[in-house]
């Protein structure tokens, strides 16, 4: 029996044991066996038998094992040969046991029971001992292999929960049989490895990296810390390899190497985002310093080092402040900042530090908490930025916008005082504005191309005018307008026409940089008109000539001949007609008189008979003198002529030759000198270079302004090439600009005009200007091909450009800081003011004597008023950053009315005021705008009106004339104005005088607002008063009638809610402010619910957690948005992560919070909130919003 207990496998032992144990007792006359094990040092039995036909007894070891139990653990059998009165034995009347030993420590105990009184001999006993001996030994190795299966099992749990893979490769590189790990990262199934070369499974490149890693680790016993990459599933994932060598089971074989291969793709990307941001960091502009708890310096960057002069080794430890700080230079900042350090919280500001060498600068910084990755806070980090040159800026901006108001009026007077039309369009081809030329030019356009008129409305009206265009068919003119709009879609353009009543007009547009378009219109019809008459001067003296050679052919020219013997002249011919002369035809003169009608000046210029002492025959002489005509004038004459006869002694004796009358002509060339020398000084005088070019490049002709711009004389300039070693021509971006890039090359290729082709210029004196050409070819009368060079220095316009955008980009800057601090200062006043209104309201619904409710009304009424100038001031704030957006929906007249009526009704009776309200038909028909913002319109004027009226009446007319715009007339019989106050009562911040806002309050944006809102809406507002006589304000508004119906948006008041269903409703309020805390559960005190208060989002987490593990969920979340430690938001998202991997309905949310710009509602909204309060509130408006969300 013994030896089959020793090969019993260990699942069939215990039937074995219980079989062993039986076979004992009866070899020993025993009725009973038990079997004991010692167990976490305890007696526990583990098996018993019970002879046929006896009772089984109890083996509690308490019983029969412990009044022996130190004989035992001394090794000793024990034999009781009566144990009948031992309390609990029952039918057993005596006992042996073995003690069972491990070690020489007591393991088990081996018992036998009698039924009568027995004493074991000494055979039976070492009988006895024998097999419990063997039991022992069986029951160890049954024990171990537990141990063993055990261990098994758990590290084969073990293995299958690590993230790492593990693998055996033999020592040639083929997979043993153990792998394990994830099988996400296993680019085969581990039952298809053994026996496979990694060659086989894996890339070359990591292939190479295993034969590296494991001839390593053969030859050292270890490796780690292999990095490499592989693609899984079309993703790139990173692997650290760490091997060790495994001894081989059997000598002479060769070892093993147990690979573990860890996934490290997320703490690679870590690494290199944290490289990154530390080179982002240590790169940055920015000072950024790094203190303890203690604000002693831990790190700076070498910004820091750089504008401080001090290294990191020289003041790691040293305490921020002496560093840096001057000290007693800014106390309240140093004392805000110390708040914020004990508080643990962020600070901002504005401060002056100094270097080591004590030099000043001005910074902004940004003081950020700390934390590790636990979120245990380590100290502070410290970024700032120097802005000394924002600050000397800012010194400047006030002079600048000065000196840019005082530009824009400049350019407006400008404007208005161009000879020329012009018109300037919007980005959507609508008028901005047209000058008072332009009406002259087109009086009959004034009514239509007024601001908000389009481009195409006024063409179109021209047109059908007969003002321009071809006129003709309907057609015509739609194709005339189709094209001109085509011809403004350009970026420039400039040509004449001629309108249909005569005139020309040179047209020129240009695109600006915000998608408008400046048209400029020029009368050049005298300029045309010079022009036809210069041509028809031309085609007069072309026909004076052909007159002239008939005149000559038909000798009807004056004739004469000079003796110079007699020194007498003879004429005939039209000599005597063309001087107005009553003499025949013919006559003879003193030569004497002749001079004598000869313009002094002239009288030079006849020419002496002895210069044209040539052979007869030969040689004219022509010149041209004046001579006076009868009548007073002078006439200018050509004289043509020779000498015709000669003395014996070679002498000339005769001079003949004929007079023409060519004072036309001479008209004519002056006329054509004053022409030439005209457009000449234009060309000189114009503000655009103007260069000719011939087909070789060579300049022909050039203006002052090019002699200017390539500061070179004119009679330099001539001849010389576009690639002159004077100047160098290059890109904007500095390359060299090609031939095929040159403006005059581009117009001969072209054939035709380029514009605005942009270069820069380099100039022996080492000057670079960036000019803008135009180029349009020429075909003179010589036939040699010219190029028409313009071109303009734009290196003034193109800085100013820049610094304008530099500008913009500031300006753009200072806005966010300033809705950032709109922002806070909202949320700053409204969180205190919620609970003095919150208070007030709860104490209003406590007290009952009427001096003390008037007391608390006081308070309400104070706080609400406060709630209406912070109101203002961000409507204002909206308004002036163009963020101003205004509904279109329909509305009925009639209804907003009386609402206005309703609510200013008490206040007007309360002063004892008649307060009256008239509107014309049509009030009740829907139109189109916003009634909210018409409300606070209306709202605004009749408060102002009943404020400042004492005594008489207020008086709100609305005409509603279909059709036309809507008119409110707002009458009062109060104190009026002056004409001083009125002119600037509609500018922010300004009442009448200093008196009425002493007198009776108000900030002075209401009516500031007011027109900023009416002129939003398309409308106007004007006022008329008087001082004591009261005011009138008139308001138009243009509310187009609608066809939609309108939607009400608000529901009947019912009443007060049913809040009996509120009670025993649990509700979890997070708030970090112990007053708004305070407010909520005042408010919510009638109302039987159960509050739980926390006091920031990690402890309304732990609550809901606890709340949720208990089975007794909270209702509703009432849950501030900022709060230390976790904030609203953050809780929520927490919760309702939560919420979502549980699969419970996300429970109903409020953020009730003093952050309710627009924006910030809608990321609560999307945050997972369902609703919000907006501090302050009323309890109506808490209550109607628990009630909202319990009922649904």
């Amino acid at each position: 029996m013994l030896s089959e207990l020793v090969r019993t496998p260990v699942s069939e032992l215990d039937g074995v044991v219980t079989r062993v144990l039986g076979q004992l007792a009866r070899d020993a006359g025993a009725g009973w066996a038990c079997l004991f094990r010692m167990d976490q040092g305890r007696m526990t039995p583990t098996h018993a038998y019970a002879s046929e036909g006896l009772p089984a007894i109890d083996c509690a070891p308490d019983i029969l094992l412990r009044p022996v139990m130190d004989r035992l653990v001394a090794g000793q059998t024990v034999s009781v040969t009566d144990c009948r009165d031992w309390t609990g034995c029952g039918a057993l009347g005596s006992f042996v046991t073995i003690p069972m030993r491990e070690d020489n420590v007591l393991s088990g105990v081996l018992g036998l029971g009698f039924a009568g009184q027995h004493e074991a001999g000494p055979g039976m006993l070492d009988r006895l001992a024998a097999a419990a001996g063997v039991l022992e030994t069986v029951l160890w190795r049954r024990q171990q292999e537990k141990m063993h299966i055990a261990t098994a099992q758990r590290l084969e749990a073990t293995l299958a929960a690590m993230p790492d893979l593990l693998f055996e490769i033999t020592h040639d590189g083929h997979f043993a049989e153990f792998s394990a790990g994830p099988e996400r990262l296993m680019i085969v199934p581990h039952d298809q490895l053994k026996g496979r070369h990694y060659s086989d499974l894996l890339p070359a490149d990591v292939s190479e990296v295993v034969r590296k890693a494991l001839k390593q680790c053969l030859a050292d016993g270890r490796i780690e810390g292999i990095r490499y990459s592989i693609n899984l599933s079309e993703k790139k994932r990173w692997f650290e390899l760490t091997g060790a060598t495994k001894p081989a089971s059997e000598p002479g074989r060769p070892p093993t190497v147990i690979f573990n291969v860890r996934d490290v793709t997320s703490d690679t990307l870590m690494r290199d985002e944290l490289t990154r941001l530390g080179k982002i960091v240590e790169s940055m502009s920015n000072l950024v310093c790094i203190t303890d708890l203690d604000e002693n310096i831990v790190w700076v960057n070498a910004a820091f080092e750089r504008q401080t002069g001090w290294t990191l080794e020289e003041i790691k430890g040293r305490y921020f402040g002496e560093v840096i700080r001057i000290p007693g230079m800014d106390p309240d900042n140093e004392r805000a900042v110390e708040r914020a350090v004990a508080a643990r919280v962020p600070h901002s500001g504005q401060t002056v530090n100094q270097d080591r060498w004590g030099n000043r600068y001005w910074i902004e910084y940004n003081v950020i908490p700390l934390e590790d990755s636990a979120g245990q806070l380590v100290g502070f980090v410290s970024i700032e930025t120097v802005i000394n040159r924002l600050k000397e800026q800012e010194a400047a901006m006030a002079l600048l916008a000065q000196s840019a108001t005082e530009a824009r009026q400049r350019l407006e007077n400008a404007v208005r005082a161009l000879p020329d039309g012009m018109i300037l369009l919007d980005d959507q081809n609508r008028v901005v504005v047209a000058n008072s030329a332009y009406y002259r030019i087109f009086p009959q356009l004034e009514s239509y191309a007024q601001p908000g008129a389009s481009l195409r409305t006024v063409l179109e009206k021209g047109a059908e005018l007969g003002l321009f265009g071809p006129g003709g068919s309907k057609e015509a003119r739609a194709a005339f307008v189709e094209e001109r709009i085509a011809v403004y879609g350009r970026a420039f353009d400039a040509d004449e026409v001629q309108l249909p009543d005569g005139r020309w007009f040179r047209r020129m547009h240009t695109r600006t940089s915000d998608g408008g378009v400046v048209i400029i219109a020029t009368d050049v019809t005298a300029r045309h008109n010079q022009i036809v008459a210069l041509d028809a001067a031309n085609r007069d003296l072309r026909e004076a000539e052909q007159r002239l050679r008939g005149t000559l052919q038909a000798a009807d020219v004056g004739m004469w001949e000079w003796d110079l013997v007699s020194n007498l002249l003879h004429v005939r011919g039209n000599w005597a007609q063309m001087l107005g002369r009553q003499d025949a035809e013919e006559g003879t003169f003193e030569m004497a008189d002749f001079l004598s009608i000869v313009h002094p000046d002239d009288l030079e210029r006849l020419p002496s008979p002895q210069a044209q002492a040539e052979p007869a025959g030969e040689g004219f002489s022509e010149f041209e003198f004046r001579m006076r005509h009868e009548s007073g004038h002078w006439v200018w004459v050509l004289s043509r002529a020779r000498v015709t006869a000669w003395g014996a002694d070679g002498s000339p004796r005769i001079m003949s030759g004929v007079h023409l009358d060519v004072s036309d002509r001479k008209r004519l060339e002056r006329q054509l000198q004053a022409g030439r020398a005209y457009l000449s000084e234009v060309m000189d005088t114009s503000i655009a270079a103007l260069a000719v070019l011939n087909e070789r490049g060579e300049i022909t002709y050039a203006n002052q302004e090019a002699e200017r711009i390539l500061a070179l004389e004119r009679s330099a300039l001539r001849g010389r090439t576009y690639n002159d070693a004077r100047w160098k021509l290059e890109t904007l971006s500095g390359d060299p600009l090609t031939e095929e890039e040159l403006p005059f090359r581009q117009a001969q290729a072209k054939g035709g005009i380029v514009r605005d082709i942009r270069f820069a210029l380099h100039l022996q004196d080492g000057s670079r200007r960036v000019l803008s050409a135009n180029a349009v070819p020429l075909m003179p009368a010589d036939g040699e091909r010219h190029v028409v060079v313009s071109f303009s220095d734009i290196t003034e316009e193109l800085a100013a450009t820049v610094r304008l955008e530099e500008a913009r980009t500031r300006a753009e800057e200072m806005s966010k800081a300033k809705s950032i601090f709109l922002a806070n200062m909202s949320h700053e006043i409204r969180t205190p003011l919620n609970g003095v209104l919150g208070m007030a309201e709860v104490l209003d619904s406590i007290v009952t004597a009427p001096e003390q409710k008037h007391m608390v009304a006081t308070i309400r009424r104070s706080g609400e008023t406060l709630l209406t100038v912070l109101n203002s001031i961000l409507d204002m704030s909206k308004i002036e950053a163009g963020k101003m957006v205004l509904e279109e929906v329909p509305l009925v007249l009639s209804d907003l009315l009386s609402q206005v009526e309703a609510l200013h009704r008490v206040k007007a009776e309360e002063k004892g005021l008649e307060l009256t309200v008239l509107t014309s038909a049509g009030a009740d028909l829907p139109r189109m705008g916003d009634p909210h913002r018409l409300i606070q319109v209306l709202n605004n004027l009749l408060s102002n009106a009943i404020k400042f009226t004492e005594r008489g009446h207020v008086r709100l007319k609305v005409s509603c004339r279909a059709g036309k715009p809507i008119t409110f007339d707002i009458t009062d019989t109060g104190v009026g104005m002056t004409e001083a106050q009125v002119e600037r009562v509609f500018e922010s911040f300004e009442q009448a005088d200093g008196s009425m806002t002493r007198r009776f309050g108000g900030t002075g944006l209401g009516l500031s607002i007011v027109r900023q809102l009416v002129h939003l809406m398309g409308g106007t507002i004007t006022m008329h008063s008087h001082a004591g006589s009261g005011t009138t304000v008139r308001v138009v508004l243009p509310l187009p009638e609608s066809n939609r119906p309108v939607v009400l948006t608000a529901e009947p008041d019912t009443g007060p809610p049913d809040l009996s269903f509120l009670r025993d409703r649990k509700v979890l309020i997070a708030d970090d402010n112990f007053t708004n805390r305070l407010v909520l559960s005042e408010m919510l005190a009638q109302t039987g619910v159960a509050l739980t208060l926390v006091e920031n989002g990690r402890e309304a987490l732990n609550a809901w957690q606890e709340e949720m593990a208990s089975g007794t969920p909270f209702d509703l979340l009432l849950l501030d948005i900022t709060m230390p430690v976790l904030d609203g938001m953050g809780a929520l998202l927490e919760i309702r992560a939560q919420e979502k991997s549980a699969g419970l309905l996300p429970v109903p949310a409020i953020a009730v919070t003093a952050n309710a710009m627009p924006n910030q509602v809608a990321d609560y909204i999307v945050g997972g909130f369902d609703t919000h309060l907006s501090k302050p509130y009323k309890r109506k408006e808490l209550l109607h919003a628990v009630h909202s969300l319990l009922r649904s």
